[in-house]
């Protein structure tokens, strides 16, 4: 690995090697996924299209178009090989709750910075270098101005705005990821410190104000920033690069049956007959598709250092 060559860790790719190691496996390494379409990641995808044409100006029905969009892509194909529509994630649902944010959030309390570029910080791209072989990628969904601070802000749907969901903001890797690279990257005069999640219910028929909507403050001093950092490294370097070296991938099995359902990759994993690392699984349930953070970050303006090699 030479100076130019770098390898991109991102939100999606770190939370799976700590969620279990043989997961990123069959995700990241293999670049192995179900085929049939997984509800509340497109869905997820779909709410923030929608969300950064919203804040860009769009009407509410160029805005859904985005959502619309994202659907007929990644599920309209599998709907045949799917079972009954989920009622809480589908376009009809999604308009309904967009409409309903639209009127919450008619007069936002906030206003959206302006880059130095001087575009307005919507779905903002980093890419920040940790070591010389490794980086921190990802976008930022929203950079504003809030209670004379510099404020972060990101798109999250829950099926339980409660409490105990509250409390997973902190430690939450994701969202120390932002602030660190907002901060190293902007250096503004003052720390960013606080990230507003903009928390949005998934419900098939909920419609209270009240009740679907949220913003919710997390915060971290610029220590916190400093250890995330670290550990993020350390976690890198001697969890999936070790593995990727030894060619052992272990399972963390309190996670199999933690997922919304059993973990998709469960019936790889306890495979009897053949060694995982030499599986083939099924054409008809597993196809593969490369997760490439660059191409999305591409997509909102990121450009790379020059001579920077993506690997």
């Amino acid at each position: 690995m030479n100076q130019n060559q770098i390898e991109i860790v991102d939100p999606t790719r770190l939370r799976a090697s700590l969620q279990c190691l043989r997961y990123y496996y069959w995700e990241h390494e293999r670049n192995i996924i179900p085929i049939k379409p997984r509800m509340p990641l497109i869905h997820g995808i779909g709410i923030h299209d929608t969300l950064e044409a919203h804040y860009h100006g769009a009407s509410l029905g160029a805005a859904l178009q985005k959502y619309d969009k994202i659907w007929d892509e990644e599920v309209v194909p599998y709907q045949n090989e799917m079972s009954d529509e989920d009622p809480k994630r589908n376009p009809r649902r999604w308009a309904e709750t967009f409409i309903l944010y639209r009127q919450r959030y008619k007069i936002e309390p906030f206003e959206v910075l302006i880059l130095p570029n001087g575009k307005p910080a919507i779905e903002v791209p980093f890419f920040l270098p940790l070591t010389k072989d490794l980086a921190l990628a990802g976008i930022i969904d929203l950079i504003i101005k809030y209670l004379g601070q510099i404020m972060l802000v990101d798109h999250k749907t829950t099926s339980y705005l409660n409490q105990k969901w509250i409390r997973s903001f902190n430690p939450n890797h994701q969202f120390s990821a932002y602030l660190l690279a907002a901060n190293e990257l902007l250096k503004p005069t003052r720390p960013i410190t606080t990230l507003l999640v903009n928390a949005i219910k998934v419900h098939a028929t909920d419609n209270r104000l009240e009740a679907m909507f949220d913003r919710i403050p997390t915060t971290r001093t610029p220590n916190q920033l400093i250890q995330f950092k670290e550990e993020m490294i350390a976690w890198w370097t001697y969890s999936v690069r070790a593995a990727r070296k030894s060619g052992s991938w272990p399972r963390n099995d309190d996670r199999c049956e933690r997922w919304p359902e059993s973990c998709v990759y469960k019936d790889l994993c306890t495979e009897l007959e053949v060694d995982y690392r030499k599986l083939i699984p099924s054409p008809t349930i597993y196809k593969i598709k490369q997760w490439n953070p660059i191409v999305r970050l591409q997509e909102h303006g990121l450009q790379l250092p020059d001579g920077v090699v993506i690997i």
